[in-house]
């Protein structure tokens, strides 16, 4: 049994329905789809995005034609990146563009008919536990050069 990762799915709207099946194999796989679908109506969207992206084990875009289009997604995974959440791309039918064509993707059919198969051959564990490698240690922030260098120090 897989742990329940929660996983960000980032999309553009013109793929909503590749978004509901993805969701759809991820919850039958065991894992928690985090998506906009899951925001409440009056919340403020873009807050709600972030707490969200900022919950999830993984980071999951869907690279399509459409998407590689629409900043939303790119603007997404850069807030992943910053926050050290682990970005897996899924590619449909493209191929990844700006920041996500640097992160190895995973590509599956148009119909996404292969998307558990290639999912379920993922551990996910492994994706998860993994530090990134650039990683940046969080510093704090300070007014005068010298508390900013013991600080670094």
């Amino acid at each position: 049994m897989t742990y329940p990762y929660r996983i960000f799915l980032s999309y553009s709207h013109e793929d909503n329905l590749l978004a509901h099946v993805a969701a759809e194999h991820l919850t039958e796989m065991g894992l928690v789809p985090l998506w906009d679908k899951k925001i409440r109506p009056g919340s403020a969207f873009t807050e709600e995005i972030k707490r969200l992206i900022h919950r999830a084990h993984i980071f999951m875009p869907l690279i399509t034609e459409s998407s590689s289009k629409r900043p939303w997604v790119h603007q997404e995974t850069g807030f992943a990146m910053a926050l050290n959440i682990p970005v897996l791309p899924i590619v449909i039918s493209s191929v990844p563009g700006e920041m996500v064509s640097q992160i190895q993707a995973v590509p599956v059919e148009p119909d996404l008919s292969d998307f558990k198969a290639k999912i379920s051959a993922i551990d996910l564990e492994q994706v998860v536990q993994l530090p990134p490698e650039n990683n940046l240690s969080s510093i704090e922030i300070s007014d005068w050069a010298e508390r900013r260098t013991e600080l670094l120090v």
